[in-house]
């Protein structure tokens, strides 16, 4: 013989690796089944979760109840105008400051002249 294999002589060798061709192919079959498994959510996992969700988000407003809060909301000229006098409140906390400071001062001197006249 030349050293090919005949077709009786294949379906043999086939017919002998059958076995150990199923096992490895059911091996690599139930791998794969366990692969997808753990990339799926089951059905009781994803309701948890759905209603985990539904818990911390709560009730979605309407349109109708957005538009009314949008309304709500201050104009840009009411934000300015609000900017404008919390500029005039940080002109007058710092005049009081200073002027604080120098009460503080005076405050100061006197005690110890004081505490200097006891002495």
């Amino acid at each position: 013989m030349d050293g090919r294999m005949t077709l009786a002589e294949f379906w043999q060798l086939l017919k002998d690796a059958l076995p150990i061709i199923t096992v490895i192919g059911g091996t690599l079959y139930t791998w794969v089944l366990w692969s997808l498994h753990k990339n799926f959510v089951s059905n009781v996992q994803c309701e948890q979760r759905r209603d985990a969700l539904g818990a911390d988000i709560g009730e979605v407003p309407s349109a109708e109840a957005l538009q009314q809060m949008l309304d709500n909301l201050p104009t840009a000229k009411e934000v300015s105008d609000l900017s404008a006098e919390i500029k005039v409140l940080k002109t007058a906390l710092d005049g009081t400051r200073d002027l604080q400071r120098r009460i503080e001062r005076q405050v100061d001197m006197m005690d110890t002249f004081l505490r200097s006249l006891r002495a």
